[in-house]
């Protein structure tokens, strides 16, 4: 249970290193108290050279914001496509679309 216990501080852990020294001074004391201790969080892979260049917090946000960023930019890219693309390749790609926005229910 206790190893548990210091595996989920662990685990969250990042969340509130370095930015908020008395959560991550009482973390490290509960870790303690239940016969361990809280190592130094790391960063994935792919953000971890951000961190090492500029910094926890720029390497935090890189974390944190850069997969919503990139989620974004692809959602605005294919609806830009979408305004692009003529309307009657629109209605050949789709027919089904096109015709039940045609069809009326009957009954």
């Amino acid at each position: 249970m206790r190893q548990a216990c210091i595996k989920y501080l662990q685990r969250w852990f990042v969340f509130f290193y370095p930015e908020r020294p008395q959560i991550v001074e009482q973390a490290k004391q509960l870790a303690s108290e239940l016969g361990g201790r809280l190592e130094t969080p790391t960063l994935p892979w792919k953000y971890a050279w951000i961190q090492k260049l500029f910094g926890w917090e720029l390497g935090k946000r890189a974390w944190f914001n850069l997969p919503k960023l990139r989620s974004e930019l692809s959602r605005r890219w294919d609806k830009t496509l979408f305004h692009l693309e003529p309307r009657s390749l629109r209605a050949l790609a789709s027919p089904i679309v096109a015709n039940a926005s045609t069809e009326r229910p009957t009954g």
